[in-house]
């Protein structure tokens, strides 16, 4: 379930719906079954929350040149259940020509002879975060976990095993101690007299764009009706662009990808059997939400620190050369123009001027882009150390936040890894 292909995101949201639903592991589950299947099937019948509450399902498109998905499309029906069936209804993945692609989601734009698209209409999730937050903390507060919030972890004791944060308050921990630090895994291992780790931090920058005036109303291309807006309840999709397929890598280097996601319509579904109904826990977005993927400037400072293994392995491959030694909050004009220019280029119903939410956001960068997990390297050289595992270097994973999780909660609780964690050990990078 680790694995980053295309299947591992799909057996992972069945195996979470399988969860929620059901309280027990389905037919593809592995590891121990007894006790955790126990505890997960008594939790998930305490649970308030309907299971639509944690993700909605929307569909996804997949874009770029033509030639260009030709590797995206084949890892799809190698690793998707049922992709390579063609006689499915409907298709579980659909290659499809602008002018196709026009016809069955009119929101998206390409340009005929000049580019292609991938269609797959029951795949692609949002996450429905607050919700997702709020079952995470009720979970955590009833498997006897204390949660600190608002509490900036300013020192580690590994001998004394002790944690102090900003307000001058001491916690104990007890055998293990896992830090998921995020852009601040470098700060807080440093402070424990670690060594850091080649992670880099970048100020990344994502917009919400509202709809051109008179979309709504003007005739669609197949003469049908009015043109369908941009948010879940007008159908439109997920939506990934790139100039070297599905998160791939140009050649020179230089790789244009921009990843979309629809304004999500608030939702109201009665809860079966007393749970929460979905409105309940999801809001309404700003607009159409555009990034553009891990173009922001690299960081070192005091709060982002770079080690030298980071600087080589990251900063020399870094699309936007150089570091910033300070964060931004304000509009990044590099992205602003790029993303404006994809608006006018692919997505005729928005208006590149309206400008509805900009955010800045911090990318954990790694040198192969993947994520790190596991012990310390510091490990092999001290015993303290091999009670310390980091997680990090997950920007663009999010969707498996809760895969990986359970994965080391079941590792630490048996004693013995049942999983395999050596394609994002720390090892190939130190």
């Amino acid at each position: 379930l680790l694995r980053m292909g295309l299947s591992s995101q799909n057996e992972w949201l069945a195996l979470q719906k399988d969860y929620i639903e059901h309280g027990h592991r389905g037919q593809g589950g592995s590891g121990p079954s007894s006790d955790a299947d126990a505890a997960a099937a008594a939790t998930v019948a305490a649970s308030p929350w309907h299971p639509r509450s944690f993700y909605l399902r929307v569909g996804r498109v997949t874009a770029g040149p033509i030639g260009t998905l030709a590797g995206t499309l084949e890892a799809i029906r190698r690793e998707v259940p049922g992709a390579d069936d063609e006689l499915a209804d409907p298709p579980v993945v659909e290659e499809l020509s602008a002018v196709e692609l026009a016809g069955r989601v009119p929101q998206i734009g390409l340009v005929p002879g000049v580019e292609e698209a991938i269609f797959m209409p029951r795949d692609g999730f949002i996450m429905c975060a607050s919700a997702a937050l709020d079952a995470l903390a009720w979970a955590a507060r009833r498997a006897g976990a204390v949660i600190k919030e608002d509490e900036q972890v300013v020192g580690v004791d590994l001998t004394s095993r002790t944690v102090t944060t900003a307000s001058g308050a001491t916690y104990r921990y007890g055998r293990k101690l896992l830090v998921a630090a995020g852009p601040w895994t470098n700060q807080v291992l440093e402070s424990g007299g670690l060594a850091p780790l080649p992670l880099v931090v970048s100020n990344e920058q994502t917009i919400d764009f509202g709809e051109r005036d008179g979309w709504n109303s003007s005739t669609s291309p197949d003469g049908t009706g009015s043109n369908p807006g941009y948010s879940t309840a007008d159908g439109m999709p997920l939506l990934s662009w790139s100039n070297a397929g599905y998160k791939g890598k140009a050649a020179s280097g230089q790789t244009r990808y921009f990843y979309c996601v629809p304004t999500v319509a608030v939702v109201s579904e009665p809860g079966a059997e007393g749970r929460k109904t979905v409105v309940e826990h999801q809001s309404s977005t700003a607009g159409f939400k555009i990034g553009y993927h891990r173009m922001g400037p690299l960081m070192d400072n005091d709060e982002f620190r770079v080690s030298p293994a980071g600087r080589a392995g990251v900063g020399a491959r870094h699309q936007r050369p150089g570091f910033s030694s300070a964060q931004s909050f304000e509009a990044d004009p590099l992205a602003l123009q790029a993303t404006q220019e994809f608006v006018t280029h692919t997505l005729p119903g928005l208006d590149p001027s309206k400008i509805n939410l900009l955010c800045r956001c911090l990318y954990q960068n790694t040198p192969d882009i993947q994520m790190m997990l596991g012990r310390h390297p510091s490990a092999c050289d001290t015993k303290v150390a091999d009670d310390v595992v980091v997680m990090c270097g997950f920007s663009g994973r999010y969707g498996l936040a809760g895969c990986r999780c359970g994965l080391l909660v079941e590792t630490w609780r048996l004693l013995y890894c049942i999983f395999s964690f050596n394609p994002f050990a720390f090892a190939s990078f130190v």
